[in-house]
């Protein structure tokens, strides 16, 4: 399941810039297969991106996808579409937005933010174990023998 969608992507840039992006002959119309499947390429890098830092967190692929990290895959799916015409330069308000989105991703990969709620079959345990953490012992457990 994507992330991102292509209506995303027409939201934060207009249909004839994508249009340009994805096709170098400039007789492409949005409904053209070869155009759509360039869109699903920047959309799926931008996914895997993501899914590369939320996987420290939480099973991936994401189901259902939060409102939050689809839009982070519309993001960042633009800049992907920029860096593959040769002739386009990624604009310096795409770069810091590449940039910004990256740096919420490392957030979320280091517990700083928040994606919601795992679904209920993400945290069903099957074999009735429970994990537990904790820090290393002050005093190693021959200590206590003594005691």
């Amino acid at each position: 399941m994507a992330y991102g969608r292509r209506e995303g992507l027409i939201r934060l840039l207009n249909e004839q810039t994508l249009l340009d992006l994805c096709d170098s002959t400039g007789t492409a119309t949005s409904d053209d297969p070869a155009v759509i499947a360039i869109l699903d390429e920047a959309i799926e890098q931008a996914d895997r991106e993501i899914d590369a830092h939320v996987a420290v967190v939480r099973p991936v692929p994401l189901d259902p996808v939060p409102e939050f990290i689809s839009n982070l895959s519309d993001r960042m799916a633009v800049v992907h579409l920029f860096r593959r015409s040769p002739h386009a330069i990624v604009p310096e308000a795409w770069q810091k937005e590449q940039d910004n989105c990256r740096r919420v991703l490392e957030n979320i990969a280091q517990g700083r933010i928040s994606i919601g709620a795992a679904s209920a079959t993400d945290t069903a345990d099957t074999d009735g174990c429970m994990a537990v953490s904790a820090p290393d012992p002050v005093f190693p457990a021959d200590i206590w023998r003594r005691f």
